[in-house]
């Protein structure tokens, strides 16, 4: 995942790209104490995507208004998870959107 001045993770799949650009969208990028917090949870470990998604989601929504926390991470872990739950209503974006965890053809 990329922000403005650094990257965590090279982004390969087509949940990488969405989760990009949700927290674009949504959160208008990734605040500075978030991307710390970040970097100090990856920097060295050995994790999978999946797990640095979680951990990026997790920052993101905790650095949001405490107001929409719930909703920021929610929305960020339907894509992580390839569906779920958002404003009540469920979504697999696999089969609705055709958004899976596939590589993008470069």
């Amino acid at each position: 995942m990329q922000r403005k001045n650094g990257e965590y993770n090279r982004i390969v799949r087509r949940k990488h790209l969405a989760l990009a650009f949700d927290i674009a969208v949504q959160n208008g990028g990734i605040k500075n104490s978030a991307a710390k917090e970040i970097e100090r949870q990856i920097r060295g470990k050995k994790l999978s995507d999946i797990e640095k998604m979680r951990i990026i989601a997790k920052e993101v929504a905790d650095a949001s208004n405490p107001r929409w926390r719930d909703d920021v991470l929610s929305r960020k872990m339907t894509i992580i998870n390839g569906g779920g739950t958002v404003h009540g209503k469920k979504y697999d974006l696999a089969k609705q959107y055709g958004l899976s965890d596939r590589k993008i053809k470069r």
